[in-house]
């Protein structure tokens, strides 16, 4: 029985937790390529741990706002990601260890944390393109991009960058203002 004076949880506290659990355990059974039980459980013990120790700040839901422009986006990030192992091969056999390379200052419009986070990981579905920083308080990502010969390139990747942001507004909606 529950003492008296011990509030308590919230059902949507305890989904949030449970999800947040069970995306862990996933990610831990994913790190270690298959599911065993010893996997399974360790993987339970660490997800406990981190989601027991640490206090995540409540993070703002997108809510879909035009969810006939997901299939569009979606399109795009599938194309990106198959030219992006075909760019970064061919870079390999036509260059090898001599592929030119270098790091792109992306400035980035919105001021949604999540949609911030999610134009990074999204980024990173274009060719030869790895986000190496985040600078949230002045909006920037920093990227190594491959192949980058000139200032046209590092141009093409900022505009490659900012179209992904901008589908993103697109097809949702930050800390419930419209896009």
């Amino acid at each position: 029985m529950r003492p008296r004076n011990v509030p308590r949880a919230a059902p949507g506290r305890l989904l949030r937790r449970a999800l947040a659990l069970s995306a862990l355990v996933l990610l831990w059974v994913l790190l270690w390529g298959r599911p065993t039980w010893t996997v399974l459980a360790g993987g339970l013990l660490v997800a406990a741990g981190v989601t027991a120790l640490t206090r995540m700040p409540p993070v703002g839901w997108v809510v879909p706002y035009r969810p006939l422009r997901l299939p569009g986006l979606l399109g795009h990030l599938l194309g990106k990601l198959l030219t992006s192992s075909f760019v970064v091969a061919w870079q390999a056999l036509r260059r090898g260890p001599d592929a030119s390379t270098g790091v792109v200052e992306v400035r980035l419009r919105g001021d949604s944390e999540l949609l911030l986070v999610s134009t990074a990981l999204l980024s990173l579905t274009m060719p030869g393109t790895l986000v190496l920083e985040v600078d949230r308080a002045r909006r920037l990502l920093y990227l190594h991009a491959l192949p980058l010969e000139g200032p046209g390139d590092a141009e093409r990747r900022r505009r490659e960058v900012t179209d992904v942001e901008r589908r993103l507004h697109r097809v949702f909606r930050p800390g419930g203002r419209a896009a």
